[in-house]
């Protein structure tokens, strides 16, 4: 359901974008962390909810990738799967 080509590159998070998304109720926001004195510590930190905006909702999951091409396409398949999982569980009544 979440695809690689539904998140922007590496150089996207670089100029400290912050990227939204949703596939119905499911969202997700991603937000870089980056580090002026080691850009090594670069990082992506993804967090997912559901319904409200983000500041009223509750966070369901949290991940924590580097701010690379890797860590960009671990964050896509990570969304996937809990996009998935969320709409399994919806499905199922909880």
């Amino acid at each position: 359901m979440i695809a690689l080509s539904d998140i922007p590159s590496c150089e996207y998070f670089l100029f400290k974008n912050i990227w939204t998304g949703s596939r119905g109720d499911f969202r997700f926001k991603i937000v870089p962390t980056l580090s002026k004195e080691d850009p090594e510590n670069n990082k992506l930190t993804t967090y997912t909810y559901a319904r409200l905006c983000f500041e009223k909702a509750e966070t369901l999951a949290t991940l924590e990738t580097p701010l690379t091409p890797e860590g960009v396409e671990q964050t896509a398949a990570w969304l996937d799967e809990q996009c998935e999982a969320y709409y399994a569980t919806q499905e199922a009544g909880w």
